[in-house]
């Protein structure tokens, strides 16, 4: 009988559609206050302020979510980059001349590493990753009849920049669990990424509760 009361307001008053979460909420509302007669007007105000307070409480958490996702020290670096600014030029030198894989004391963009789980404690590893960014054209064909549709140049790839630098760190350190990387800086030639690592088998890592879940979970 509850739930045909319920859609029979909806369908009378015309109330947006409830989410699974609100419906259900409703619904134990509505079952504590059983010994109470309920009328329709009661049922039809309690959905509207249901609505109204959850709805007000998803637009916070969205609001609050996208202000987390990119802190000013994000927007800064960024803004570095975009301007090519000279102190990550002198960095971008140094990096060219070191090898693909450098381990780094901490990372660059401390708060964007904090947010994949890095903690400055042992069994750690923060990895500065380079990758070629390549042609991404094929040879042109030298003999036969030339096609109308020869396929050399505006190829895409399957995976973007990211994807190739985590893959290539997973099989460099296949003792360490990979927790995620963020971008760092581009040229005309290569892209530089850092990777966060954790090592499975430290004890530092097994105490800590968060890090055991992420690291030791698979």
């Amino acid at each position: 009988m509850l739930v045909v009361c319920i859609g029979q307001a909806r369908n009378v008053y015309h109330i947006n559609t409830l989410t699974y979460c609100e419906f259900h909420i409703l619904k134990f509302l509505l079952v504590k206050n059983s010994r109470r007669i309920l009328t329709l007007a009661d049922i039809l105000f309690s959905i509207i302020d249901l609505v109204g307070v959850l709805r007000a409480v998803r637009d916070i958490n969205r609001t609050w979510v996208a202000a987390v996702m990119r802190t000013r020290q994000d927007v800064a670096w960024l803004n570095m980059w975009r301007e090519n600014s000279p102190e990550i030029r002198k960095r971008a030198i140094i990096w060219r001349k070191q090898s693909a894989f450098t381990r780094i004391d901490k990372p660059s963009r401390i708060q964007r590493a904090r947010r994949l789980g890095y903690k400055a404690k042992q069994g750690m590893v923060a990895i500065r990753v380079r990758v070629g960014t390549g042609g991404m054209r094929r040879q042109r064909p030298v003999a036969g009849r030339r096609q109308k549709h020869l396929g050399v140049t505006r190829m895409k790839a399957e995976v973007n920049m990211k994807q190739v630098a985590e893959r290539r760190v997973a099989e460099k350190y296949k003792n360490l669990k990979l927790l995620g990387s963020y971008f760092l800086y581009k040229d005309g030639f290569h892209y530089w990424f850092e990777a966060i690592l954790a090592d499975k088998s430290h004890p530092r890592i097994a105490k800590d509760k968060e890090l055991r879940k992420r690291v030791l979970s698979t």
